[in-house]
């Protein structure tokens, strides 16, 4: 019999803190969520987050247990449980028992790790950038930049994976980082819009939209480059609440122009960055999305883009 084999034998006969692991189906994890009394109130975008993970297999062994008292009820754990019950998966979990109720005060009490530490120990570059780049283009290409924070939550191993599958990124991200002192706009913007143009173009005419926007040169009145610039001073002239969405759409804006522009005077074949949702490429925008609006030199009073 294995160590573990033999902890878990014994862990129901002794009133003393005991470990085992388990592999926890749904129906295990139905029934010990009944004895779910003294915990605190259900989170469900944690729920979804961990569900998430559990269904695209990024969920690994941790050492936080599921824990129960010593009358047999569930102190910590119940956001998993019910993970394993919403992704209907079975995963092994580290189980304690007899744990007595005064610990719970010190249970979730300790310093929570982010995705840039995580990052930080795959020796990746500038890691706090990065992780806020990849959680902003990720809410982005899965459609969760409409909703609220709640359902935005991404997991590190999602953030992870996604920064795998586009290793471009950390590219886009030194742009934003090398950008943003000559620009009114956050890091994590910046190196997210440079992603999405250079999705839809290439990484060179990215590179140059967001060279032009910090230097201006050669920019002649009128240009996209100098009224989204000048509109981001503003914004931070008088103090105006925008959100990140709220400023990468911004930018998407002033590049859909500059890709207009560009496009009628025969000097590049930029091509609209953003799908139709985030803003409308050229021009229009979404009353139900109440996005910044962008107005732009040389069009009449009221026409925005």
């Amino acid at each position: 019999m294995s160590a573990i084999q033999q902890v878990a034998s014994v862990s129901s006969l002794t009133s003393t803190p005991s470990i085992s692991f388990v592999s926890v189906t749904p129906e295990i994890a139905q029934r010990w969520l009944r004895g779910n009394t003294v915990n605190r109130k259900i989170r469900q975008g944690k729920v979804n987050q961990y569900a998430s993970d559990m269904s695209a297999g990024r969920w690994t062994h941790s050492a936080d247990m599921i824990c129960f008292t010593t009358d047999s009820k569930l102190s910590n754990g119940q956001h998993r449980l019910l993970a394993v019950i919403q992704s209907n998966t079975t995963i092994t979990f580290a189980v304690q028992r007899n744990v007595p109720m005064e610990a719970m005060v010190n249970m979730d009490t300790g310093a929570a790790r982010s995705a840039s530490d995580v990052l930080g120990w795959n020796n990746e570059r500038n890691a706090p950038l990065l992780a806020a780049s990849a959680k902003l283009a990720l809410v982005y290409s899965d459609g969760r930049i409409y909703k609220d924070n709640k359902v935005q939550a991404t997991s590190h191993g999602a953030i992870v994976d996604f920064i795998d599958v586009n290793p471009e990124l950390r590219h886009s991200v030194a742009v934003g980082q090398q950008t943003y002192t000559r620009v009114d706009c956050y890091p994590t913007v910046l190196a997210v819009a440079h992603w999405i143009i250079s999705s839809a173009n290439t990484a060179e005419v990215a590179d140059h939209f967001l060279g032009q926007l910090a230097s201006r040169a050669g920019e002649a009145e009128g240009s996209a480059v100098l009224a989204l610039d000048r509109r981001l001073r503003e914004i931070r002239r008088v103090r105006a609440s925008y959100t990140h969405r709220d400023f990468l759409a911004l930018v998407i804006k002033g590049w859909n122009y500059y890709a207009q522009q560009t496009s009628r005077s025969g000097n590049c074949s930029s091509r609209p960055a953003a799908r139709s949702a985030f803003p409308p490429p050229r021009g229009g925008h979404d009353d139900r999305r109440r996005m910044p609006q962008l107005p732009m030199p040389g069009y009449g009073r009221g026409r925005r883009v």
